[in-house]
């Protein structure tokens, strides 16, 4: 049934005559064929509402909900005008509970992804894995908003049905959403706008890595090298262990650097780690969180790909 076209769906149901027989076909119907059939039902106008309840009474929940979840301004309309029969109610009534199951669920949800990015790994956390945690919140939001959505086109259909109670849980479950999207998720933010809500919570627990020991943010302009102390990268092995001081070939030539008359030379091999990653677009501080650096493993992978 999948592949027939709109006009023989209409012509079939035309034919049927014993309701039970239209209750399986409307069972066999996806969200598209429905609305490619109601299209027809409204042009032509000729089927009957005891067919129509048939039809709505095999239809199945799960497809309902996609027709409301997908559904134009004259799909809903088309709704609208059966909304007072038994069987629309019916899936009215399933849906409106679905939904508000559906925004609770998702506050859940979030709530749990709040309390992860407050506590994830800060140690050993790369590029990747920031790239997964902003996937994982814009998933939270695109689905609250697509939620969003379906509340609004249910809203529409049960204003029409006289159910009071399934309107004052829609505007309940809208009014949930809405506050989940923009104060706890909140906006991801830009150079003109702050990230805010669930957005902040993750920047902040990122950007706590680079804080002074009085708990004060380090300034922007920091120094690359200055800022890697904060991975614990203090001493000129920790950077020739990350390739930064390519002139050493091995660990023995380094520890001749160690004896007290070498401190002018070691002050040239900090200068050239400066350099190293400079040449690696590593100069300040804005630069490692650009790029995602907010890890010693970050950076170790950082300069292996670049």
């Amino acid at each position: 049934m999948i592949q027939k076209k709109a006009i023989d769906l209409y012509q079939q149901l035309t034919i049927l005559s014993d309701l039970k027989a239209i209750e399986q076909f409307g069972s066999e119907l996806s969200a598209s064929q429905m609305k490619e059939l109601l299209k027809q039902i409204v042009q032509h106008k000729a089927i009957s509402e005891n067919k129509l309840d048939a039809l709505f009474v095999g239809f199945p929940k799960e497809s309902f909900y996609d027709f409301v979840k997908n559904a134009s301004l004259e799909d809903l309309s088309t709704f609208q005008q059966h909304t007072s029969s038994e069987p629309m109610q019916h899936h009215l009534s399933n849906l409106t509970y679905y939904l508000k199951k559906q925004a609770l669920d998702g506050k859940n949800r979030i709530a749990i992804k709040i309390k992860e990015l407050e506590v994830f790994d800060l140690t050993s956390i790369t590029a990747d894995d920031i790239q997964k945690y902003v996937k994982e919140i814009e998933i939270l939001r695109d689905g609250i908003i697509a939620l969003i959505q379906m509340i609004n086109n249910s809203q529409k259909i049960s204003w029409h049905s006289g159910r009071t109670d399934l309107i004052e849980i829609l505007h309940e479950a809208k009014e949930l959403c809405d506050k989940e999207l923009m104060q706890v998720i909140g906006i991801q933010g830009d150079v003109s706008n702050p990230p805010t809500g669930l957005w902040k919570t993750f920047q902040d627990r990122l950007f706590s890595v680079f804080l002074t020991p009085n708990g004060d943010p380090l300034p922007p302009d920091t120094p690359a090298i200055d800022a890697l102390a904060n991975f614990s990268i203090w001493y000129l092995k920790d950077y020739w262990e990350l390739k930064l001081l390519p002139q050493l070939k091995t660990e023995k030539e380094l520890e001749q650097y160690s004896q007290p008359s070498a401190l002018a030379r070691r002050q040239e091999l900090f200068q050239a780690v400066k350099k190293s990653l400079a040449d690696h677009g590593l100069v300040t501080l804005s630069d490692l969180e650009k790029r995602c650096i907010f890890s010693k493993k970050a950076l170790k992978n950082y300069l292996m790909s670049d």
